[in-house]
Protein backbone atom coordinates (compact mmCIF):
# COMPACT_ATOMS: atom_id res chain seq x y z
CA UNK A 1 0.00 0.00 0.00
CA UNK A 2 2.75 1.97 0.52
CA UNK A 3 4.20 2.25 -3.13
CA UNK A 4 0.87 3.54 -3.72
CA UNK A 5 0.26 5.96 -1.48
CA UNK A 6 3.46 7.21 -1.92
CA UNK A 7 2.97 7.44 -6.09
CA UNK A 8 -0.43 8.83 -5.44
CA UNK A 9 1.28 11.76 -3.08
CA UNK A 10 3.83 12.25 -6.06
CA UNK A 11 1.48 12.22 -8.68
CA UNK A 12 -0.98 14.95 -7.21
CA UNK A 13 2.29 17.61 -6.92
CA UNK A 14 2.20 17.22 -10.63
CA UNK A 15 0.26 20.09 -12.34
CA UNK A 16 -2.53 18.94 -14.84
CA UNK A 17 -1.14 20.13 -18.15
CA UNK A 18 -3.51 22.40 -20.16
CA UNK A 19 -3.71 20.88 -23.21
CA UNK A 20 -5.27 17.88 -21.80
CA UNK A 21 -8.37 19.97 -20.40
CA UNK A 22 -9.30 20.88 -24.24
CA UNK A 23 -8.16 17.89 -25.99
CA UNK A 24 -10.03 14.84 -26.95
CA UNK A 25 -9.22 12.04 -28.96
CA UNK A 26 -11.99 9.06 -29.96
CA UNK A 27 -14.25 10.96 -27.79
CA UNK A 28 -11.75 9.88 -24.68
CA UNK A 29 -11.31 13.21 -22.35
CA UNK A 30 -8.63 12.71 -20.09
CA UNK A 31 -10.07 15.47 -17.38
CA UNK A 32 -12.73 13.17 -16.73
CA UNK A 33 -10.29 10.52 -16.63
CA UNK A 34 -8.38 11.98 -14.00
CA UNK A 35 -11.40 12.97 -11.68
CA UNK A 36 -12.66 9.47 -11.73
CA UNK A 37 -9.25 7.47 -10.82
CA UNK A 38 -8.38 10.16 -8.33
CA UNK A 39 -11.77 9.46 -6.32
CA UNK A 40 -11.29 5.98 -6.68
CA UNK A 41 -7.54 5.88 -5.81
CA UNK A 42 -8.65 8.01 -2.70
CA UNK A 43 -11.07 5.43 -1.97
CA UNK A 44 -8.94 2.61 -2.31
CA UNK A 45 -6.33 4.36 0.13
CA UNK A 46 -8.96 5.47 2.02
CA UNK A 47 -10.40 1.76 2.76
CA UNK A 48 -7.79 -0.55 1.83
CA UNK A 49 -10.10 -1.98 -0.92
CA UNK A 50 -12.60 -0.55 -4.28
CA UNK A 51 -15.78 -2.17 -4.98
CA UNK A 52 -15.54 -4.70 -8.40
CA UNK A 53 -18.32 -3.56 -9.21
CA UNK A 54 -18.11 0.60 -9.41
CA UNK A 55 -14.06 1.51 -8.98
CA UNK A 56 -12.77 -1.48 -10.46
CA UNK A 57 -14.59 -1.30 -13.21
CA UNK A 58 -14.20 2.65 -13.63
CA UNK A 59 -10.64 1.97 -13.55
CA UNK A 60 -10.30 -0.61 -15.89
CA UNK A 61 -12.05 1.83 -18.36
CA UNK A 62 -9.82 4.43 -17.43
CA UNK A 63 -6.59 2.42 -18.23
CA UNK A 64 -8.31 0.80 -21.46
CA UNK A 65 -9.40 5.04 -22.46
CA UNK A 66 -5.31 5.90 -21.32
CA UNK A 67 -4.01 2.91 -23.21
CA UNK A 68 -5.80 3.60 -26.31
CA UNK A 69 -5.24 7.23 -26.97
CA UNK A 70 -1.48 7.75 -25.11
CA UNK A 71 0.19 7.31 -27.54
CA UNK A 72 -1.33 10.75 -29.70
CA UNK A 73 0.07 12.47 -27.09
CA UNK A 74 3.32 14.04 -26.51
CA UNK A 75 5.55 15.80 -24.11
CA UNK A 76 3.90 16.66 -20.39
CA UNK A 77 0.74 15.45 -21.45
CA UNK A 78 2.49 12.18 -22.25
CA UNK A 79 4.32 11.98 -19.12
CA UNK A 80 0.73 13.05 -17.32
CA UNK A 81 -0.74 10.27 -18.74
CA UNK A 82 1.49 8.22 -19.01
CA UNK A 83 2.42 8.12 -14.99
CA UNK A 84 -2.14 8.37 -14.30
CA UNK A 85 -1.75 5.17 -16.10
CA UNK A 86 0.86 3.04 -14.00
CA UNK A 87 -0.96 4.49 -10.97
CA UNK A 88 -4.31 3.09 -11.91
CA UNK A 89 -2.22 -0.10 -13.18
CA UNK A 90 -0.87 -0.37 -9.51
CA UNK A 91 -4.15 -0.04 -7.90
CA UNK A 92 -5.98 -2.56 -10.08
CA UNK A 93 -2.84 -4.85 -9.44
CA UNK A 94 -3.18 -4.95 -5.68
CA UNK A 95 -6.81 -5.52 -5.83
CA UNK A 96 -6.86 -8.48 -8.31
CA UNK A 97 -4.67 -10.16 -6.00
Amino acid sequence: MDDIKSAWDDFQKVPFPDELAIKEIDDVNIADIDSAAAGCIDTYLEKRKISENDCARILNECADDLNKVKNHYVGEEREYIEKLYKLILMVLKRVNH
